[in-house]
């Protein structure tokens, strides 16, 4: 992938792009294709070793950026949006909130380089990091 990262970082729009992350260390772009979003997001995670945050119009719009970024070998998670009942339902399923917590655990953890969700998801309220980081435990093989 360093080909590709490669080509992608000597382009001049990705030059301009690159001088803003300087500034602030944040920088926001629309109008790119999802392809296009995935090689200048994976390019800059690769040459300045960051995490990203992206925003996605959809859920689709999502797992496709998260799928490509995979593809060029950068550790991605779709956080997802949370499912509201407002009824009671028996058999409720929490695969949301596993999935949103496992990315949450993913951050913590270093595993995740780049998030990406909808405005929506990313508005819900969730968990606070020191209370998710005291609540996880990890085994492993053995214990």
């Amino acid at each position: 992938m360093n080909f590709i990262f490669n080509s992608i970082s000597e382009l001049k729009a990705y030059k301009k792009l690159d001088s803003y992350t300087g500034i602030n260390g944040a920088v926001a772009v629309t109008g790119l294709n999802t392809e296009f979003k995935a090689n200048i997001i994976g390019t800059l995670c690769h040459f300045h070793n960051v995490r990203a945050f992206c925003v996605a119009s959809d859920e689709k719009e999502a797992q496709v950026l998260c799928n490509d970024l995979c593809t060029l070998g950068i550790r991605a998670c779709v956080y997802p949006l949370r499912d509201m009942n407002f009824r009671e339902v028996s058999g409720t399923s929490r695969d949301y909130e596993h999935q949103r917590l496992k990315v949450l655990t993913k951050l913590t953890l270093g595993e995740c380089d780049v998030v990406i969700g909808t405005i929506d998801a990313l508005l819900q309220y969730t968990i606070p990091k020191d209370v998710l980081e005291k609540a996880t435990l990890k085994i492993e093989v053995g214990q």
